[in-house]
């Protein structure tokens, strides 16, 4: 996104076609940089600079994130061109290649070939990257998502770095709260490709799986990944930090994702009571998808039941008990069909209650019906939502979580 874009999208020329749901922030991402490492010198999509971006986010009530990885400095940065010592270097004093980017298009659009690892036990190196938060918290930034963070775990013992004294655990922390005390506790943390263990006590937010694509593979940018960690991660969602299950795909344009596909990964995302983000431009949803995002907004912070984690079950079961009604979720994350039985009399501790199977179509009235168990044959990447309640249910429920 750039300067021009983003005043678009927050000052539309159709003010009531260009109304953004209530988010809490938006996020800058990747590609506002000259070079990765350079973080304060930006590009020419914002000519006027972040502060300005920053403002022009706040002025409409939001507040402003901002992605960054602090560990990362391309080979044509400024930071490296000039301080080649800031950096980490092979036992033959050569610097130690993380990454490399030789193909076209360039990753995030910059010109760098080889990414190196910044050096945070040069005192030197640490001053900066002190320095940029600074002036990032300074600009009005109040959302940091650091990615990256495992390039801080690279084993001293294989490396030359300017205090070799240190273990990548000492360091990754050290570096952690240096950022926490200059961006304030008042501030919201998400650590992004991040080990879980050393980011405790720092991070508000952890992403827990890979990035989420607009098609269903079994590869990169697809659930695969998401549908393995989600589950598994739970138990420490809302205890430790709150999981970021990464972007909800809500648009209908530029995707391989059938609508069922759509509706079983929002809703899984959704209901495993976790961060809610999207990176569609929300200004140019549908009304059916904008109707699907007021759906899973989020109403306070929950924690989701994984009734048959350890069971071997082939489906994906999510409970929640909430003051207006129970919710089950059901989701077949296979190619197959698959037949799935649950007593939900079990689950919930009482016996046959009122089950409302929610349906998206807008033609469909709500049919309530008694019962103490759910059993259906879902189909590939299919799932089944159901709303359970003490007396019948008269209105389509609008969100998850109460009734609005």
């Amino acid at each position: 996104m750039s300067q021009t874009a983003l005043e678009t999208m927050l000052h539309p020329a159709d003010e009531q076609a260009g109304c953004l749901p209530d988010f809490n922030y938006i996020q800058l991402d990747a590609g506002y940089t000259s070079h990765i490492g350079d973080w304060l010198d930006f590009n020419q999509r914002y000519p006027e600079g972040l502060g300005k971006a920053a403002e022009t986010i706040t002025d409409r009530g939001f507040e402003a994130g901002i992605w960054i990885a602090p560990f990362m400095a391309g080979d044509e940065s400024r930071l490296y061109r000039e301080h080649p010592d800031w950096v980490l270097h092979e036992k033959d004093g050569s610097p130690y290649v993380r990454f490399r980017s030789y193909t076209e298009p360039k990753i995030w659009g910059n010109t760098d070939n080889d990414y190196y690892v910044i050096d945070i036990t040069h005192p030197e190196a640490s001053a900066y990257i002190r320095s940029v938060f600074a002036k990032l918290r300074e600009w009005g930034f109040t959302l940091y998502k650091i990615d990256f963070i495992l390039w801080g775990m690279i084993d001293s013992s294989k490396v030359i770095r300017y205090d070799n004294s240190k273990t990548s655990v000492m360091i990754l922390r050290e570096m952690l709260a240096m950022i926490r005390e200059v961006i304030g506790e008042e501030s919201y943390l998400l650590c992004s490709i991040a080990p879980f263990m050393p980011c405790l006590g720092y991070a508000d937010g952890m992403r827990i799986a890979s990035d989420m694509g607009a098609q269903w593979t079994e590869g990169a940018f697809g659930p695969a990944n998401l549908l393995q960690e989600l589950p598994y991660d739970n138990y420490f969602n809302n205890i430790y930090w709150q999981n970021d299950p990464d972007s909800v795909i809500l648009r209908d344009f530029a995707t391989h994702l059938t609508e069922e596909e759509t509706w079983s990964v929002a809703l899984l995302q959704a209901l495993s009571g976790g961060i809610i983000t999207t990176s569609d431009p929300v200004q140019k949803l549908s009304e059916s998808r904008r109707k699907l995002l007021e759906f899973i907004k989020p109403d306070k912070r929950v924690s989701a039941g994984m009734p048959f984690l350890t069971d071997g079950r082939e489906e994906i079961v999510i409970t929640h008990q909430l003051p207006d009604w129970n919710l089950l979720y059901v989701l077949n994350p296979t190619g197959h069909p698959l037949k799935v039985d649950i007593r939900t009399d079990a689950l919930f501790g009482t016996e046959a209650l009122f089950q409302y199977r929610f349906d998206r179509s807008d033609e469909t009235g709500v049919v309530s019906e008694k019962s103490s168990c759910f059993s259906d044959i879902l189909a590939p990447h299919g799932s089944a939502l159901l709303f359970i309640t003490d007396e019948p249910l008269t209105v389509k429920p609008s969100n998850l979580w109460c009734r609005k």
